[in-house]
């Protein structure tokens, strides 16, 4: 009689544990939980338009003091090449900042635009990066809306040079195209010669200048040119599974101009 009663006492002890573990699963998930599947998101570039709110403009973007003075000049020279564009300011006169080398890449999104010198490169980034815009964006209607951006330059791995001619990179070819990314800018399917916004930049590239594509696309993109809006080429943000993406959904872009002569974009999250 004993043993009877232990094995009863057994069983409703087991079944009350299974009851338990089948009521947490319906249990609300902690904002933590809710946000880590938020940020699990997945873009398709080629499907949506990026850009800032024209309310933003222009961006102060701040360029690391680990920069030397005449790499802080091209940066402030390349700036001043975007907002030649046309009459609007992208970017605000020149300032500086600290270097930052975050391990979380997520930490970047600190509520300051920066261009930092990295000299210990992320080991999440791929080695053959020459530089990365890593941009912070939401899900409106039809667009992403950038909520924030930095530009990571690959010093760990890369030479880069401030004049004509020099043994490694061209500083002000590599930023200018970047800072066509920072603004929202992809890529065009076309040479060095024809667009900054080609997907295939080499150590022997040199273009200080802008090109009429890029000036013709920058206004597209922020409504310049009535006639090609961003509205007009997108209808919605999809993901790469062909998902909708609902507005508010937060994602996170890397443009990445690599060593190996091709530029490419992630939407990572």
């Amino acid at each position: 009689m004993q043993n009877r009663w232990v094995l009863i006492s057994q069983s409703k002890a087991l079944i009350a544990l299974l009851f338990l573990i089948l009521l947490s699963g319906c249990a609300p998930k902690s904002e933590e939980e809710e946000e880590e599947e938020d940020d699990v998101v997945t873009a398709s570039s080629s499907t949506s338009s990026t850009s800032w709110r024209n309310s933003n403009l222009p961006l102060t973007l701040k360029t690391a003091t680990a920069f030397s003075a005449a790499e802080r000049t091209v940066a402030g020279d390349m700036m001043t090449q975007w907002d030649a564009a046309d009459s609007r300011d992208y970017y605000a006169s020149v300032s500086t900042t600290s270097n930052k080398t975050y391990s979380n890449l997520n930490d970047y999104a600190d509520g300051e635009f920066g261009i930092y010198k990295i000299t210990d490169w992320n080991s999440s980034l791929p080695g053959s990066a020459l530089a990365i815009t890593q941009i912070f964006g939401e899900v409106i209607g039809s667009q992403i809306i950038i909520t924030h951006a930095d530009i990571l330059v690959n010093y760990d791995n890369f030479s880069f040079d401030t004049s004509t001619g020099g043994a490694g990179y061209d500083l002000s070819t590599v930023l200018l195209h970047e800072m066509g990314h920072f603004l929202g800018l992809g890529h065009q399917s076309l040479s060095i010669s024809d667009s900054i916004m080609t997907s295939a930049i080499t150590a022997d590239n040199e273009q200080l200048t802008l090109l009429s594509v890029d000036i013709s696309s920058i206004q597209s993109l922020y409504n310049i040119a009535p006639s090609l809006t961003a509205e007009d080429k997108f209808d919605s943000v999809y993901s790469d599974s062909g998902e909708k993406l609902k507005t508010g959904t937060r994602v996170r872009i890397h443009h990445q101009l690599n060593a190996d002569y091709s530029c490419s974009v992630k939407i990572i999250k």
